[in-house]
């Protein structure tokens, strides 16, 4: 059985929608309005659920930038961004965006009760960071309804 953070890192942060050109346009408008943290309010498929799920930048809130995001099976991703984090995730959503090709996988091995998950993303067939892994085990992110 996969773990909340274990599931959390397979369907986190992950884009799809009805056409390739709607969502790239749709993923830059989003990276435009996170970037500056200005309300902002978006549909989108979710891709192992295919469900439309909902996520929204609300705002500044205690000088950090608040965004939620819907989760399959009512659970919710909320994160709360410091100001300086914003142009670096806004990077990785343009970057995803505008690549040729973008993939995102994960290798999760179990060593009794303990699993380790080891996950890989590439944009345009070259290995990156993701700032989001990194705000999911600082905390600045956290899910919440499993």
């Amino acid at each position: 059985m996969i773990n909340k953070t274990s599931f959390l890192l397979l369907l986190c942060f992950t884009f799809a929608s009805v056409s390739f050109a709607q969502e790239k346009e749709e993923v830059l408008t989003f990276a435009d309005h996170l970037e500056k943290c200005t309300p902002f309010k978006s549909k989108f498929l979710h891709p192992f659920s295919g469900q439309k799920m909902q996520r929204e930048i609300v705002g500044i809130t205690d000088n950090k930038c608040l965004y939620t995001e819907e989760m399959p099976n009512n659970g919710k991703l909320t994160c709360r961004y410091e100001i300086e984090q914003l142009p670096v995730i806004a990077k990785y959503y343009r970057d995803i965006a505008l690549a040729k090709s973008h993939s995102t996988s994960a290798k999760i091995t179990t060593h009794g009760d303990k699993q380790e998950v080891k996950t890989t993303y590439t944009i345009n067939g070259k290995e990156v960071k993701n700032p989001m892994q990194e705000c999911m085990q600082n905390g600045t992110c956290g899910i919440s309804g499993y």
